[in-house]
């Protein structure tokens, strides 16, 4: 990491307890080395890049949760750490983690996204846990948001389950004593302005994070101020489809924003190629034999945990295959199927596939099985797009609303006001957008969304 300059008012925090200087000892002209304690024991170790002992260059750090740095061989779990910085950050809404004395101290923690997203990753895999053991239960506990929480509908609404509460309670519960200066949007908290409530998952330990992904330069390497970092989450995107019984188009969807655009995305999909009957049915034994899988991905990363046998061709396809979601109605996607069907060549179809769900049709462009994803009206928010739009920023492709706009994801207007059109292929992309342009007029170049990224 670069060399970072503290001054000696700065303060070093670990978790919420305070630090006390424990031991500092010279090693020669060279370097040297500060040893950090807390009352629990525990030790932060920096290495100084001079004598002089104000300007330090981090070499190992945290563990599950570190801030700055990476697992320690001495164990430390460092949770932030504090620069000279006037921190602007409000203590209302969800994320009331923020104290007072330190908002008044006028200092800002950094945050390391290799740690960050390192954890995000494992706490994917446990989503994908909690949802495979709700599926296999005999009751979803599903319930409409839009009515009261006992009211059970047969026909589909805005939806809840069991897995939603659950798996959106522990991210919470891991994300904010980790990361408590850190700006989470989660979806199931932000529309019912309830907290899901925590049962068990309050006193299960953190999970253990892959090594290899805490190496990877996410963000260069780069430590950002907290200020400047939004994690969106969503526990179960899909939840239509899963109280339907299609898990396998569920998933959890987590992204890394930094400065309004998407450094990094995580999608833990619960069922992968889930068998089914002859009727299209899977059972129990299905649901538990079927394996989950993350993915996940940036830009300087890369996309990791896709399958090489998973991805086909859809883009040497004599169609042209169009995710659209399951019954929306609107009644601009048939013209603009038709302006799309006129751009192809005349030996060239189209084929639509549809499911409520974007985390699984970002996936379905990922793995090149289907060409463009659209959307042409509001629907989809910010905790549905921010992890798939990082991921295909990192494959080359493209998410934007339906006039080519990138949306800004900075925590506020959460709702995707004007569409979506995602690919893999950006000359996909732009076919879509030429030929939609007409059919979505309301959706002009500059149209006055204020989701919209200004450039």
């Amino acid at each position: 990491l670069k060399p970072i300059r503290l001054c000696r008012h700065c303060v070093i925090m670990l978790a919420s307890c305070s630090l006390h200087h424990r031991h500092c000892r010279r090693r020669g002209a060279g370097g040297g080395r500060l040893i950090l304690g807390n009352r629990r024991g525990l030790s932060l170790s920096l290495a100084l890049a001079c004598p002089r002992p104000w300007n330090l260059l981090l070499t190992r750090t945290a563990g599950f949760g570190g801030v700055l740095g990476r697992r320690s061989s001495i164990g430390s779990n460092v949770t932030t750490m504090m620069v000279p910085r006037r921190f602007p950050g409000a203590t209302a809404g969800p994320n009331r983690a923020l104290s007072s004395q330190s908002a008044e101290s006028e200092i800002e923690p950094l945050v390391f996204l290799p740690s960050l997203m390192a954890l995000l990753v494992a706490l994917a895999h446990e989503s994908n846990d909690i949802i495979r053991d709700v599926a296999q239960s005999d009751d979803l506990g599903v319930i409409d948001k839009k009515l009261a929480p006992e009211t059970i509908r047969s026909q589909l609404g805005d939806l809840q389950t069991e897995a939603d509460r659950r798996v959106e309670a522990r991210i919470l519960d891991v994300l904010r004593a980790q990361y408590p200066f850190v700006r989470i949007i989660a979806e199931e908290e932000t529309e019912t302005q309830q907290t899901a409530a925590a049962g068990d998952v309050s006193t299960a330990p953190p999970p253990t994070v892959d090594g290899e992904v805490e190496q990877m330069p996410w963000n260069g390497n780069t430590p950002v101020e907290s200020s400047r970092v939004v994690v969106y989450v969503d526990p179960l995107d899909g939840t239509n489809e899963f109280a339907s019984g299609n898990f396998e188009l569920c998933t959890t969807l987590l992204g890394v924003c930094v400065d309004g655009k998407p450094m990094g995305g995580v999608i833990g999909q619960a069922f992968f190629n889930l068998r089914r009957d002859e009727d299209g049915k899977a059972h129990r034994d299905d649901l538990a034999a079927t394996p989950g899988r993350v993915v996940y991905g940036g830009p300087g990363v890369g996309v990791h945990g896709l399958e090489e046998e998973s991805r086909s061709s859809a883009s040497t396809s004599p169609q042209l295959i169009v995710g659209l979601n399951r019954g929306v109605r609107d009644e601009r996607i048939e013209p603009a199927m038709e302006k799309l069907k006129s751009s192809l060549p005349s030996d060239q179809s189209i084929r639509i596939s549809r499911g409520s769900a974007s985390g699984w049709h970002c996936l379905q462009l990922m793995e090149q099985k289907h060409d463009v994803y659209l959307h042409l009206r509001a629907g989809t928010k910010k905790w549905d797009t921010a992890p798939g739009e990082a991921i295909l920023d990192a494959m080359g492709g493209r998410l934007t609303n339906v006039a080519g706009e990138r949306y800004q994801y900075d925590g506020n207007h959460h709702k995707n006001i004007s569409g979506v059109v995602a690919s893999l292929c950006n000359e996909t992309h732009a076919t879509a957008l030429s030929a939609i342009e007409g059919v979505v007029a309301q959706y002009v170049r500059d149209t006055d969304d204020p989701s919209v990224r200004k450039v």
